[in-house]
C-alpha cells in the first residue's frame, strides 16, 4: 500500500475513509521508506506530505477516542465527574 500512486491517491477524504490501524500502518511503512535510501526529493516530499496528512488524522481519531472514554466516565453512577485518560506512550511510537 505504500507506493507512490497510493500515496498521490492519500487526499484529506481518503484519509478520512481510513481505519485507524490501516493509517497507521501506511504511516509506519512512509517512515521505514524515508528513513531508507533510493527515493528522488519529488518521492520523498509526496510521501512526507502524505505521512504529515495520517500523522494528523491518527492524532485525530485519538483524541476523539480520549474525548468519547471522559464522556463515558462523565456519567458513571450518575456522578459528574472527568477522568484524565492516559495513553500509553508506546501506543504512540511506531
Amino acid at each position: 500500500m505504500a507506493d507512490n500512486e497510493t500515496d498521490m491517491r492519500m487526499d484529506v477524504e481518503t484519509v478520512a475513509e481510513t481505519s485507524f490501524e490501516d493509517a497507521l500502518k501506511h504511516l509506519e511503512d512512509i517512515v521505514h521508506e524515508l528513513e531508507g535510501a533510493g527515493l528522488t526529493l519529488d518521492e520523498a516530499l509526496r510521501k512526507f506530505e502524505t505521512g504529515v496528512k495520517l500523522s494528523r488524522f491518527c492524532h485525530r481519531r485519538l483524541d476523539d477516542a480520549e474525548m468519547r472514554i471522559e464522556e463515558l466516565v462523565e456519567g458513571e453512577g450518575g456522578v459528574l465527574r472527568t477522568k484524565q485518560v492516559e495513553i500509553e506512550p508506546e501506543l504512540l511510537e511506531p
